[in-house]
């Protein structure tokens, strides 16, 4: 069987070469991964201490890392970090582009739970009423603030609303 990129207990693949992080930590660190508003280099941490995370040691650092959040908890970091990327004016909710990319985190996530539980029909039907608000807010967007909308679109890669659609 094929064997490159298992963890032996050196922490080295059985290649001799380094396993990185993220192979080490497993398939729930790829949640970080999926949402482009998270950088790939440092792991965000939990309950605001990024700014003390200098001087904090290795384990502490470790156990503050979202990597070791819960699945809610990782979901409110997207959303304060998507918040932060489209708001125009600080304290900024409301607005159509922050709107949107708060329901493309959350729609992101229930995705993530569905393909886990493939038969939450309840979550299902909580996607598609997601789904159809954000497309009414794309569109509602598009309609008055072009350049705003393909900002947005661009920023979150979705794809552009099609003319004859609803």
């Amino acid at each position: 069987p094929e064997t490159s990129g298992l963890k032996t207990k050196n922490g080295d693949n059985e290649d001799g070469g380094a396993i990185s992080w993220r192979v080490i930590m497993g398939p729930w660190m790829m949640r970080r991964a999926t949402c482009a508003l998270f950088s790939t280099q440092e792991a965000p941490m939990r309950l605001g201490m990024e700014s003390l995370n200098t001087s904090m040691s290795e384990p502490v650092r470790r156990v503050l890392s979202l990597d070791n959040a819960a699945r809610k908890e990782v979901t409110q970091a997207r959303i304060s970090r998507a918040i932060e990327a489209f708001q125009e004016r600080p304290g900024d909710t409301g607005s159509s582009a922050v709107q949107i990319a708060v329901l493309t985190v959350r729609i992101e996530s229930t995705r993530e739970h569905i393909s886990q539980h493939r038969k939450d029909n309840s979550t299902k039907r909580g996607l598609d009423a997601l789904v159809t608000k954000r497309r009414k807010l794309l569109k509602y967007m598009k309609r008055t603030d072009f350049d705003g909308y393909r900002r947005v679109i661009n920023a979150l890669k979705l794809e552009p609303l099609s003319d004859k659609r609803r």
